[in-house]
């Protein structure tokens, strides 16, 4: 994945998902697609530079992202499906 660096990637991720509810039956984490400049590529995580992320079920934007701008997105390796 080393030649991916410095370019434009999308990150296939599971997002963890915050339930509050006193039983849940199905608990899913909710699948994102990142788009980014992959910046680095740690043993734990990758770093994405100038993301822009879509929750795939409504294929939307990211709303808390839309907020806040975020420079940097930090994915850790076990959250991440696949990356092209």
């Amino acid at each position: 994945m080393s030649n991916l660096l410095n370019k434009k990637v999308k990150v296939h991720w599971s997002d963890a998902v915050i339930y509050k509810a006193s039983s849940i039956k199905n608990p899913v984490p909710t699948p994102k697609v990142t788009e980014g400049v992959l910046l680095k590529q740690g043993k734990e995580f990758v770093v994405l530079g100038d993301p822009h992320t879509i929750d795939e079920e409504t294929e939307q934007r990211d709303p808390r992202e839309m907020e806040r701008k975020a420079t940097f997105l930090f994915i850790p390796h076990g959250m991440i499906r696949k990356i092209e």
